[in-house]
């Protein structure tokens, strides 16, 4: 009977390969986003490559978030489909026990002979009452199937048709020729950096000891949650999520890379934090005055920071010499990033993917957007 071998094994490893496959996709647009973000570079392209790299990665968030999604549909999918499965399995191996054979159109055979009419009346009874019962299961498989079918499909939506649009240029305006001389305005003030990521709560709580579970952690006072809270939620966005946290007591935010942070009042532990990171990890952060360690926050450690000097005034009468900086370098024209890699796809190899390198011949200049060692890619060395 082909229906108790329906398969589900392929919902499984479905899942596994789209979670995999927009975790690799988020690391990857999320490192390029990191290295534009810390590369020591200014000026209007540096502005536009950062912008570029933020909107991708932002961008490749939401289908990692789509891919996740899917690949839970499908886990659920599977195991509703095994046990709709099992349901019929039960009724079949109940009516092959009692002496009947269940045909592939799903009729039910009595293999008993002999007896009048009279007596084998309670038997057709009994078979009939197993073809219903088996028929109507089959039917609840069939459909249940249809149904995950369609929840995939919706989860996945558009994700092969995504696009990476060009990020205007900064400030562009139509140009205009002129004849002569023009004072240029070189952007001199640096880039704010980026709000706290996973990798920079990692190494806050690093030192902490551990608490009563290995996902908890403890610190020394109720203040120093509250100090990791401010700075945790400076640059992130208020979130609801779909339990809201302490009844909706608590406080939740959402960091620019995914990364949620909770804090609230616990009856049991007072005020404590949970914290979801972007692959899927849970801390918790309660507060304990004798086992409580040290954050590691950046900025509250060290002493204070000396004043600049002062330079003197020159005496009276004393010839000025202006203090001229040479214009940054001309950078290069930032190229088009790749769009994400195809489901269930292999890793690209590191040298593949757009990264800040230096241009040939010119290691003394500023990092542009692009691959280096590209001679050593398969598609520069055709067999």
């Amino acid at each position: 009977m082909d229906l108790l071998d329906w398969p589900t094994e392929h919902l499984i490893d479905a899942a596994g390969s789209w979670a995999a496959t927009g975790k690799r996709w988020y690391e990857t647009f999320d490192g390029v986003w990191q290295d534009s973000a810390s590369v020591d570079w200014e000026g209007v392209a540096a502005e536009q490559l950062r912008a570029r790299t933020r909107a991708d990665r932002l961008k490749v968030s939401g289908l990692d978030d789509q891919l996740q999604h899917a690949a839970k549909v499908a886990r659920i999918g599977a195991s509703n489909l095994h046990a709709a499965r099992s349901r019929l399995q039960y009724v079949v191996e109940d009516a092959h026990a009692a002496g009947f054979v269940v045909a592939e159109d799903l009729s039910v055979i009595d293999r008993s002979t002999g007896g009048t009419t009279f007596q084998r009346a309670p038997r057709q009874v009994q078979a009939e009452t197993y073809s219903s019962d088996i028929r109507q299961r089959a039917a609840q498989l069939i459909g249940l199937d249809r149904q995950v079918a369609d929840k995939i499909s919706m989860a996945l939506a558009g994700i092969g048709s995504i696009t990476f649009d060009e990020v205007p240029a900064l400030g562009a305006t139509t140009p205009t020729r002129h004849w002569g001389i023009q004072l240029v305005d070189w952007k001199q003030s640096p880039e704010p950096t980026p709000g706290p990521t996973a990798q920079d709560i990692r190494e806050a709580i690093k030192n902490l000891p551990q608490g009563s579970r290995p996902d908890i952690r403890e610190v020394r006072t109720e203040d120093q949650l509250r100090s990791l809270w401010e700075w945790l939620s400076k640059n992130g966005q208020e979130y609801t999520s779909q339990n809201p946290y302490r009844d909706g007591l608590g406080a939740e935010r959402q960091l620019p890379d995914g990364t949620r942070v909770r804090i609230g009042e616990s009856k049991k532990w007072g005020t404590t934090m949970d914290i979801t990171l972007p692959n899927g990890e849970d801390v918790k952060l309660h507060f304990n005055a004798k086992r409580g360690g040290e954050l590691n926050i950046p900025g509250q450690a060290g002493g204070p920071v000396a004043p600049r000097a002062i330079a003197p005034e020159p005496p009276a009468g004393a010839p000025v010499t202006p203090d001229i900086k040479p214009p940054p370098a001309r950078t290069a024209p930032l190229p088009t990033l790749r769009p994400p890699f195809p489901i269930g796809g292999t890793v690209p190899p590191p040298e593949s993917i757009p990264h800040p390198v230096h241009a040939p011949h010119s290691h003394h200049g500023p990092p542009v957007l692009g691959k280096d060692e590209l001679a050593d890619l398969p598609e520069f060395n055709p067999e």
